[in-house]
């Protein structure tokens, strides 16, 4: 009876284990994993913004706010905070991509997310509260985009 009852409580804490797991992959690092490849992805496109604007020079700021959203994002990366990594990496490739297509350079092919990121972004503040917490909580100094082209911009995650 004793050993039934032993093996009965063994199981259900596997189950229990197994559930929270397959529940929560952060456990795994499936986020950060994800996470990582977004910040890169959105690095990619900011360099590529950052060489259109050089090359056109139609400065509108967006390319500022491009790199100044990236720069939270990898800041919170660092910190592990990953889905807050994540919302603001989404608002700096938005910046960078208005940036290419005003400067009317082509956009990178690969500047969308898979069809399972949704579930990452789906708590995310909306685009006008990160740009409030841009520049309130993070206190991001205003760079215009005359004085970003002539530096690196400094985006990719390591």
């Amino acid at each position: 009876m004793k050993n039934m009852k032993t093996s009965i409580l063994i199981i259900a804490c596997l189950a229990l284990l197994s559930g929270i797991i397959i529940a929560n992959p952060k456990l795994f690092g499936i986020e950060r994993q994800r996470s990582h490849i977004i910040l890169s992805q959105t690095a990619v496109i900011i360099n590529a913004a950052h060489k259109c604007v050089t090359e056109k020079k139609v400065y509108n700021g967006l390319l500022a706010k491009a790199i100044a959203h990236q720069h939270v994002a990898r800041g919170y990366y660092e910190k592990m905070d990953y889905f807050k990594a994540l919302y603001f990496s989404r608002r700096a490739r938005a910046f960078a991509i208005k940036a290419i297509e005003t400067n009317g350079c082509l956009v990178p092919a690969d500047t969308g997310y898979l069809e399972s990121d949704a579930k990452l972004f789906k708590d995310s503040p909306n685009d006008d509260e990160l740009d409030y917490l841009l520049v309130k909580e993070h206190r991001r100094e205003k760079l215009t985009d005359e004085e970003i082209i002539n530096t690196k911009p400094d985006v990719d995650v390591k």
